[in-house]
Order: C-alpha cells, then sequence, then structure tokens
C-alpha cells in the first residue's frame, strides 16, 4: 500500500470535538490497482464517470448500435417474429411452370408479427415440408418478404413457393433464418 502520512497544521477542541484544520501531502492507502487507475484517470487515459450518468452512455450506445443496418441473428429472429399460425395456410396454386425447376407450385398466405422495437427487412423464410410422422423431409424451399416490417407490427403476404410433394398426410413449417436489421 502506498501511503503518505497527514503533518497536522492546526487542531481545534470544541467542547470534547476535535477537528483538523488543514493537512498537508494527505492521500488516502491505496492498493496497486487503485493507483494504477487514479495515474490513468489523471494522465487523461480514463475518464470518471458518475453512475447517474452511466445509464444514459449505455442507452446512448444502444440507440447508436441499432443505427447501424446489420444482419439479423437467428435468437434475434426467433424471439421477434412470430409466424401467425392460424391465420398462415398453404395449398395448391393454379399457377403451373412449364420450364426450368417444374416442382409444383404453392400458395403460401398468412401473417407475421415482429413483437421487438428492431425494423426488419427483406425477411427470408425456410418452408420445410415432412411426412405425417416427421421421419422424412419431402422438400423445402424459400418464401422472401420484401420490404420493411416494422418494429411493432404485423404484415400480411401471398407468395408462391415450389415443392414436390406425392404423398398423402405431410406436414409443414416455417420459420425466419435470413434478415436485415434497419434502423
Amino acid at each position: 500500500m502506498d501511503t503518505k502520512r497527514c503533518r497536522i497544521l492546526r487542531v481545534f477542541i470544541f467542547s470534547g470535538l476535535v477537528v483538523l484544520a488543514a493537512c498537508d501531502n494527505f492521500q488516502v492507502a491505496t492498493t496497486p490497482d487503485e493507483s494504477d487507475a487514479l495515474k490513468k484517470i489523471r494522465s487523461g487515459q480514463f475518464e470518471l464517470v458518475a453512475k447517474t450518468e452511466l445509464a444514459q452512455l449505455r442507452k446512448d450506445a444502444e440507440i447508436a448500435r441499432a443505427s447501424v443496418e446489420r444482419n439479423a441473428d437467428t435468437a434475434e429472429l426467433s424471439r421477434c417474429l412470430q409466424i401467425q399460425n392460424g391465420d398462415t395456410r398453404m395449398g395448391p396454386s393454379s399457377s403451373r411452370i412449364i420450364s426450368g425447376d417444374v416442382r409444383p407450385l404453392w400458395r403460401i398466405s398468412g401473417r407475421v408479427q415482429n413483437t421487438c422495437g428492431l425494423a426488419f427487412a427483406d425477411i427470408v423464410f425456410d418452408i420445410h415440408v415432412s411426412s405425417k410422422d416427421g421421419s422424412e423431409s419431402l422438400d423445402s424451399d424459400e418464401l422472401t418478404l420484401k420490404g420493411t416490417l416494422a418494429p411493432y407490427s404485423t404484415r400480411g403476404f401471398v407468395q408462391e413457393v415450389q415443392l414436390r410433394i406425392e404423398q398423402q398426410g405431410w406436414n409443414w413449417n416455417m420459420s425466419p433464418s435470413r434478415a436485415k436489421i434497419i434502423p
């Protein structure tokens, strides 16, 4: 510990209470880490911030982080984007493809809800079709919801995907896989 003794310049006694009038070269005992931190503050390498200001600085940093367009991670997508299952349906389309990938078209319609304070753009959903018991994957495709889904909003969609489903009795699911978070 680094300590210096206080040299008492004046002592007053009032009703049994001792009062020191002044000290010269007064320092509190500190550990090496505390001394190092004080040196860094004095040199300008560190800045001392009141706890009351720290909360606002953290909030400002979060706003700045959110103001940069970036790709959403899967945890954010799972937490924020909810498919409205009662309103979301898939059925055969009346359109037909005559060249290239000739898998049948399926029409998917429904709603997706954004339950977070983030805006998402160009959301890609993975569509997976499996056998009724889930033991066999039958086919998969992607559905892209172009444009922006604002914070705390719901958006409807109708799109077609290509899937080969040759057996009776199947299940399907739809989950968000990619999106951009925009300011």
